[in-house]
Protein backbone atom coordinates (compact mmCIF):
# COMPACT_ATOMS: atom_id res chain seq x y z
CA UNK A 1 0.00 0.00 0.00
CA UNK A 2 1.63 3.48 -0.71
CA UNK A 3 2.11 6.12 1.36
CA UNK A 4 1.09 9.85 0.32
CA UNK A 5 2.86 12.73 1.94
CA UNK A 6 0.10 14.58 4.11
CA UNK A 7 0.70 18.02 6.26
CA UNK A 8 -0.35 17.67 9.96
CA UNK A 9 -2.72 20.38 9.76
CA UNK A 10 -4.87 18.10 8.13
CA UNK A 11 -6.36 17.56 11.64
CA UNK A 12 -7.26 20.31 12.12
CA UNK A 13 -9.59 20.43 9.55
CA UNK A 14 -11.08 17.09 9.86
CA UNK A 15 -11.46 17.44 13.39
CA UNK A 16 -12.40 21.00 13.14
CA UNK A 17 -10.14 22.80 15.24
CA UNK A 18 -9.09 25.61 12.26
CA UNK A 19 -10.73 27.40 10.10
CA UNK A 20 -12.07 25.55 7.25
CA UNK A 21 -11.31 28.76 4.52
CA UNK A 22 -7.76 29.84 5.30
CA UNK A 23 -6.31 26.61 6.20
CA UNK A 24 -7.83 24.23 3.92
CA UNK A 25 -6.31 26.59 1.09
CA UNK A 26 -2.77 27.02 2.86
CA UNK A 27 -2.76 23.12 3.03
CA UNK A 28 -3.45 22.37 -0.76
CA UNK A 29 -0.52 24.65 -1.13
CA UNK A 30 1.67 22.66 1.17
CA UNK A 31 0.74 19.12 -0.15
CA UNK A 32 3.98 18.12 -1.16
CA UNK A 33 6.41 19.36 1.55
CA UNK A 34 8.15 16.32 3.33
CA UNK A 35 8.24 17.82 6.58
CA UNK A 36 4.63 16.11 6.96
CA UNK A 37 2.87 12.70 8.81
CA UNK A 38 2.56 9.60 5.86
CA UNK A 39 -0.57 8.33 5.98
CA UNK A 40 -1.70 4.91 3.91
CA UNK A 41 -3.77 5.13 1.25
CA UNK A 42 -6.66 4.05 2.46
CA UNK A 43 -6.83 6.86 5.27
CA UNK A 44 -6.32 9.31 2.26
CA UNK A 45 -8.95 8.22 0.68
CA UNK A 46 -11.21 8.81 3.93
CA UNK A 47 -10.25 12.33 4.33
CA UNK A 48 -10.32 12.78 0.63
CA UNK A 49 -13.65 11.16 0.25
CA UNK A 50 -15.11 13.26 3.61
CA UNK A 51 -17.50 16.28 2.71
CA UNK A 52 -15.23 18.65 4.32
CA UNK A 53 -12.07 18.05 2.00
CA UNK A 54 -14.24 16.86 -1.35
CA UNK A 55 -16.58 20.33 -1.36
CA UNK A 56 -13.55 22.45 -0.76
CA UNK A 57 -12.50 25.88 -0.02
CA UNK A 58 -14.46 29.08 0.09
CA UNK A 59 -12.35 31.79 -1.52
CA UNK A 60 -13.73 35.17 -2.15
CA UNK A 61 -17.15 33.73 -1.52
CA UNK A 62 -16.71 31.42 -4.44
CA UNK A 63 -16.50 27.59 -4.04
CA UNK A 64 -13.89 26.13 -5.80
CA UNK A 65 -12.94 22.37 -6.02
CA UNK A 66 -9.58 20.24 -5.29
CA UNK A 67 -9.07 19.62 -8.56
CA UNK A 68 -9.34 23.08 -9.53
CA UNK A 69 -6.91 24.67 -6.58
CA UNK A 70 -4.35 21.62 -7.70
CA UNK A 71 -4.13 23.04 -10.92
CA UNK A 72 -3.30 26.66 -9.78
CA UNK A 73 -0.53 25.20 -8.42
CA UNK A 74 0.60 23.40 -11.03
CA UNK A 75 0.24 20.15 -8.47
CA UNK A 76 0.55 17.77 -11.72
CA UNK A 77 0.87 14.62 -9.39
CA UNK A 78 -1.71 15.42 -7.71
CA UNK A 79 -4.16 15.93 -10.32
CA UNK A 80 -3.45 12.37 -12.13
CA UNK A 81 -3.80 10.86 -8.42
CA UNK A 82 -7.34 12.13 -8.54
CA UNK A 83 -8.00 10.85 -11.98
CA UNK A 84 -6.85 7.72 -10.67
CA UNK A 85 -7.72 7.43 -7.26
CA UNK A 86 -10.93 9.48 -7.59
CA UNK A 87 -12.69 10.21 -10.57
CA UNK A 88 -15.75 11.74 -8.95
CA UNK A 89 -13.64 15.05 -7.92
CA UNK A 90 -14.34 16.62 -11.54
CA UNK A 91 -12.01 19.97 -12.51
CA UNK A 92 -13.56 22.89 -14.02
CA UNK A 93 -12.76 25.30 -16.33
CA UNK A 94 -11.38 27.61 -13.41
CA UNK A 95 -8.48 24.54 -13.11
CA UNK A 96 -7.42 25.80 -17.32
CA UNK A 97 -8.19 29.65 -16.37
CA UNK A 98 -6.02 29.42 -12.56
CA UNK A 99 -3.21 27.68 -13.92
CA UNK A 100 -3.16 30.52 -16.55
CA UNK A 101 -3.04 33.18 -14.23
CA UNK A 102 -0.39 31.23 -12.36
CA UNK A 103 2.01 30.41 -14.66
CA UNK A 104 1.48 26.89 -15.18
CA UNK A 105 2.44 25.70 -18.86
CA UNK A 106 3.00 21.95 -18.27
CA UNK A 107 -0.32 22.10 -16.11
CA UNK A 108 -2.19 23.66 -19.37
CA UNK A 109 -0.65 20.60 -22.02
CA UNK A 110 -1.36 18.14 -19.00
CA UNK A 111 -5.06 19.06 -19.23
CA UNK A 112 -5.19 19.41 -22.72
CA UNK A 113 -3.51 15.78 -22.76
CA UNK A 114 -5.63 13.89 -20.12
CA UNK A 115 -8.40 15.91 -18.87
CA UNK A 116 -9.64 17.01 -22.80
CA UNK A 117 -13.00 18.26 -21.40
CA UNK A 118 -12.35 20.63 -19.12
CA UNK A 119 -11.89 24.16 -21.41
CA UNK A 120 -10.15 27.18 -20.62
CA UNK A 121 -11.76 30.23 -21.21
CA UNK A 122 -11.19 34.31 -22.26
CA UNK A 123 -9.93 34.42 -18.52
CA UNK A 124 -7.06 32.21 -18.40
CA UNK A 125 -5.44 34.82 -20.95
CA UNK A 126 -6.39 37.83 -19.45
CA UNK A 127 -5.45 36.59 -16.23
CA UNK A 128 -2.27 35.67 -17.65
CA UNK A 129 -1.49 38.86 -18.71
CA UNK A 130 -2.13 40.62 -15.78
CA UNK A 131 0.27 38.79 -13.91
CA UNK A 132 2.67 39.15 -16.76
CA UNK A 133 3.06 35.30 -17.89
CA UNK A 134 4.72 35.97 -21.47
CA UNK A 135 5.26 32.27 -22.22
CA UNK A 136 2.01 31.43 -20.96
CA UNK A 137 0.05 33.65 -23.31
CA UNK A 138 2.02 32.77 -26.18
CA UNK A 139 1.47 28.43 -25.47
CA UNK A 140 -2.47 29.73 -25.55
CA UNK A 141 -2.18 31.08 -28.63
CA UNK A 142 -0.31 28.06 -30.25
CA UNK A 143 -2.22 25.41 -28.31
CA UNK A 144 -5.59 26.86 -27.51
CA UNK A 145 -6.28 29.36 -30.33
CA UNK A 146 -9.65 29.42 -28.90
CA UNK A 147 -9.03 31.16 -26.31
CA UNK A 148 -8.56 34.85 -27.23
CA UNK A 149 -7.72 38.12 -24.96
CA UNK A 150 -9.91 41.02 -24.37
CA UNK A 151 -9.30 44.46 -23.54
CA UNK A 152 -8.88 43.45 -19.84
CA UNK A 153 -6.06 41.90 -20.40
CA UNK A 154 -4.44 44.70 -21.53
CA UNK A 155 -5.86 46.88 -18.70
CA UNK A 156 -4.64 44.42 -16.16
CA UNK A 157 -0.96 44.26 -17.07
CA UNK A 158 -0.86 48.00 -16.83
CA UNK A 159 -2.34 47.87 -13.40
CA UNK A 160 0.43 45.53 -12.58
CA UNK A 161 3.20 47.35 -13.86
CA UNK A 162 4.10 44.36 -16.65
CA UNK A 163 5.41 46.59 -19.82
CA UNK A 164 7.01 43.85 -21.54
CA UNK A 165 3.48 42.02 -21.59
CA UNK A 166 2.04 45.61 -22.76
CA UNK A 167 4.10 45.36 -25.96
CA UNK A 168 3.55 41.69 -26.41
CA UNK A 169 -0.34 42.18 -26.41
CA UNK A 170 0.33 44.98 -28.92
CA UNK A 171 2.78 44.02 -31.44
CA UNK A 172 1.37 39.93 -31.34
CA UNK A 173 -2.41 40.22 -30.35
CA UNK A 174 -3.02 43.23 -31.22
CA UNK A 175 -4.64 44.13 -28.32
CA UNK A 176 -4.75 47.89 -26.52
CA UNK A 177 -6.67 48.72 -23.76
CA UNK A 178 -9.02 51.39 -21.82
CA UNK A 179 -8.93 54.05 -19.85
CA UNK A 180 -8.90 51.66 -16.66
CA UNK A 181 -4.92 51.12 -18.06
CA UNK A 182 -4.17 54.46 -17.13
CA UNK A 183 -6.51 54.08 -13.85
CA UNK A 184 -4.74 51.22 -12.35
CA UNK A 185 -1.34 52.15 -13.11
CA UNK A 186 -1.79 55.46 -11.51
CA UNK A 187 -3.60 53.48 -8.47
CA UNK A 188 -0.74 51.11 -8.19
CA UNK A 189 2.15 53.88 -9.00
CA UNK A 190 3.83 52.11 -11.75
CA UNK A 191 5.40 55.32 -13.20
CA UNK A 192 7.21 53.64 -16.08
CA UNK A 193 4.03 51.81 -16.95
CA UNK A 194 2.56 55.40 -17.15
CA UNK A 195 5.08 56.92 -19.28
CA UNK A 196 4.61 53.61 -21.66
CA UNK A 197 1.16 54.58 -21.67
CA UNK A 198 1.62 58.59 -22.41
CA UNK A 199 3.80 57.76 -24.88
CA UNK A 200 2.50 54.41 -26.83
CA UNK A 201 -0.71 54.42 -25.84
CA UNK A 202 -2.71 58.36 -25.62
CA UNK A 203 -5.59 56.76 -27.98
CA UNK A 204 -6.51 54.82 -24.77
CA UNK A 205 -6.62 57.17 -22.69
CA UNK A 206 -10.52 58.04 -22.78
CA UNK A 207 -11.52 55.03 -24.24
CA UNK A 208 -13.80 52.87 -22.12
CA UNK A 209 -14.99 49.40 -22.86
CA UNK A 210 -17.44 48.54 -25.39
Amino acid sequence: MSNITIPFDYWGIIFGESDINSTLYNIIKKINENNSKFLDQSLLNEIMLSPIFINVVNINYKMYNLFDINAYYGYNNNLLLLKDQFPEIKGTSLAFDWAAENGQNETLLLLKDQFPRIEGTWQAFDWAAKNGHNETLLLLESQFPKIKGTATAFDLAAGNGHNETLLLLEKKFKIKGTMWAFVFATKNEHNETLELLENRFQEIKFKKHS
